[in-house]
């Protein structure tokens, strides 16, 4: 092992001993806001749970004008070429 590589190592494991004390040592702060932080994507989850199904209801009752959506994608298209991918079944 070269000493670069063995500066390195070390240097490494310093880090994670370090982010390792802070985390035990702050813990008692951190666990709290972990709690919170879960709790808030769960309930952000069930929300979305809860909207997906009437957007997605709400969408299939919209009529759809053919030619409306073929100007729309081509105005996409022209401002980002990028999303070409994403419209090739729509292109006439």
């Amino acid at each position: 092992m070269t000493e670069e590589r063995r500066t390195e190592s070390s240097s490494l494991v310093d880090s994670v001993l370090q982010i390792c004390a802070v985390a035990l040592t702050s813990y008692p702060l951190i666990a709290p806001l972990l709690t919170q932080l879960r709790e808030n994507v769960r309930e952000a989850f069930s929300r979305a749970a809860d909207v997906l199904p009437r957007l997605s209801q709400a969408l299939n009752e919209i009529e759809v004008d053919s030619d409306v959506t073929e100007q729309l994608v081509n105005q996409l298209l022209e401002a980002v070429p990028e999303l070409e991918r994403f419209f090739p079944r729509l292109r006439r």
